[in-house]
């Protein structure tokens, strides 16, 4: 059944970022850069319950797609609702459910967006999105259509000045059904419809079109005699916005490709699930919503990781650069999990190394701008149950690398790898080594001293060092990976270790508890989170000005070691920065304040760390 409503065409303008909206401003997939959600394979009680999270947080519904089944699965894509436009959405409706809806919402201005329809057993099901046409655009929509009745349609509103927004093929019996929604766009938009393309003719149609400047809007696929048909409608862009469409993907190829175009600066436009001999497929198109895709150093720092990780190979690696207090460059290769394909991406969480001292000198910093801490104070003041020989160095001083706490040593019961046991306090933790002479070394870099520095934390605070983390830096900040690696705890996102093998191959690594060195070594992080901390520290939102200064200043002239960083001068410019390396880490983070320029290097795989802070030099050093 055909509806057609006769309505005066208008327009709408929003503007974000200074950006306006381009002359086919009624389409969903507009150029500007908007806020987006998306999910895929929820329940329908998951689904809801999206759907009023987004709808209080002003998102809403641009596209969905749920699969046919006894249990119906629900994919969904939201948008940041600028304009604050009404809209309506029902994904349960059978032949007369969705008649009245239709009709109520014709009669009350609403226009509809998204059409979609799919079996729960044996019965036919209807789903709408409605938004308020504000615009007044003409529209109408067809649904469960022949192919004969498609064909009349087609040329009868194509010849009236429409154009096909959306459209969702599908088998009902034996017989291949349609539905559609058409708009009169205010100017005249190039675009092309083309259905029951097989797999070869839409890889033809693909090429052509896109090399005419024509970029995917929509795609269904469905059976026809077993086989994968396509209907797609292509677009011309009048802009050039950088798109992607993937097609066919497995559940683990679409979230990688969903997690590779994320970070490039791509948003999800629209998703689609289907079966290929009998199994799950799915299908997407990103467009452009940031400046990331067009910034101008990303060839050449993408040059500079490629040709590092021809020497320094690793299974996983992710990179991270602001400028600014802007993200400017997310970019990832290889996997966090080789086995099951778990693509490495800037929300994978890896382990830190070393880096977690960075985190712990700012946390005492934190803590003594809240009158938690002072650094001057000697540690055994805190913590009275160490042995007699720490009453000699301050918290500063081993935080410094100055308080003559030795570091491993071979045969050492507080190893590199880790521990068997899990220990629920530094002060347990201390007792692998802090009953062992203290070293002449005015200077000596020492995980060791760190779970010492720790030790008076939680004595000072009565509070364990993970707690810390999370409510000084983790929980204020949003940065919800930061935290404690508990290996016995199932993290999402959380990459597998691995070792080289071989001149080509790699080994996977059984973890170990870092409970005994969290405050050193044992602190895990996203490359977004870390990245975010980076930007955050730059901007003295995490702790102040004079508490950065002050952390970055060595306390003499035995290193270049303040407290928990690293300090130096590049190309006449200041910077802090953290090495980190244990097995199955390797990361940095070098942060030039006068630039504003924040680098961060994470890897799953453990390299060569003089290798890594060149790499970070050379990038850091080639964006000013």
């Amino acid at each position: 059944m055909d509806h057609l409503r006769k309505i005066t065409v208008g327009l709408i303008a929003i503007v974000v970022f200074s950006f306006s909206l381009p002359c086919y401003a009624v389409l969903e997939q507009t150029d500007q850069y908007l806020g987006w959600q998306s999910f895929t394979n929820l329940s329908r009680s998951d689904y809801q319950k999206k759907l009023d999270q987004l709808k209080l947080k002003s998102f809403r519904p641009i596209d969905i797609e749920i699969s046919s089944g006894s249990k119906p699965k629900f994919s969904i894509v939201f948008n940041k609702n600028l304009d604050k436009r009404k809209w309506a959405i029902h994904s349960q409706l059978d032949n007369n459910a969705f008649k009245k809806k239709w009709k109520k919402y014709q009669k009350d201005n609403y226009r509809l967006v998204d059409l979609e329809s799919y079996k729960k057993g044996s019965k036919r099901y209807y789903a709408g999105i409605w938004i308020k046409n504000t615009e007044n655009i003409k529209w109408l929509s067809s649904r469960n259509i022949s192919n004969k009745e498609f064909s009349k349609n087609f040329k009868k509103y194509s010849g009236k000045g429409y154009m096909p927004i959306d459209i969702d093929g599908y088998k009902d019996g034996s017989s291949t059904r349609y539905s559609i929604i058409w708009q009169k766009p205010k100017k005249n938009t190039k675009w092309v419809l083309k259905r029951n393309l097989s797999q070869k003719a839409y890889s033809k149609s693909f090429k052509k079109y896109q090399k005419k400047g024509y970029r995917v809007y929509d795609v269904s696929a469905y059976p026809i005699k077993s086989k994968t048909y396509y209907a797609v409608i292509w677009i011309k862009d009048p802009k050039s916005t950088k798109w992607a469409t993937r097609r066919d993907m497995d559940q683990r190829g679409f979230k990688n490709a969903w997690a590779k175009y994320r970070d490039l600066g791509y948003r999800l436009a629209d998703v689609e699930t289907y079966k290929i001999k009998k199994k799950n497929r799915y299908a997407g198109i990103w467009l452009e919503n940031t400046k990331r895709p067009d910034w101008k150093f990303r060839k050449s720092v993408n040059k500079k990781i490629s040709d590092y990780l021809s020497d320094e190979r690793a299974m996983g690696f992710s990179v991270g650069i602001a400028i600014d207090g802007k993200i400017t460059y997310l970019n990832n290769w290889g996997f966090a999990d080789d086995k099951n394909k778990i693509a490495a991406s800037s929300r994978t969480i890896y382990r830190t190394a070393s880096v977690s001292k960075a985190f712990t000198g700012v946390l005492a910093f934190a803590l003594k701008e809240d009158n938690k801490l002072d650094l001057n104070r000697k540690t055994r003041s805190y913590e009275k149950r160490l042995p007699k020989r720490h009453r000699k160095h301050t918290v500063g001083d081993l935080l410094a690398n100055r308080g003559k706490v030795r570091h491993y040593k071979s045969n050492d019961k507080a190893t590199v790898s880790g521990t068997k046991k899990v220990y629920t306090s530094a002060y347990s933790a201390s007792k692998l080594f802090s009953g062992d002479r203290l070293v002449s070394n005015k200077y000596l870099y020492s995980t060791h001293g760190y779970t010492l520095a720790s030790a008076a934390m939680e004595a000072a605070t009565n509070k364990s060092f993970c707690s810390l983390i999370k409510s000084y830096i983790s929980q204020p900040n949003n940065l919800p990976s930061i935290a404690c690696e508990k290996f016995d705890n199932k993290v999402p996102n959380r990459s597998l270790i691995y070792q080289r093998k071989g001149s080509k191959g790699f080994k996977k690594l059984t973890a170990l508890s870092l409970s005994w060195k969290y405050p050193g070594g044992g602190i895990e992080s996203s490359t977004y989170d870390f990245l975010r901390f980076g930007i955050k520290l730059d901007q003295n939102k995490i702790i102040s000005k004079q508490s950065v200064t002050d952390m970055t200043t060595r306390p003499d002239t035995e290193a270049w070691y303040a407290y928990g960083w690293n300090i130096g001068n590049s190309n006449g410019e200041s910077w802090y920065g953290k090495l980190g390396g244990q097995p199955g880490a390797n990361s940095y983070i070098r942060i030039v304040p006068d630039k504003n320029i924040v680098v961060v290097l994470l890897s799953n795989t453990r390299g060569d760390g003089g290798e890594l802070i060149d790499l970070a030099k050379d990038i850091a050093n080639s964006l000013f």
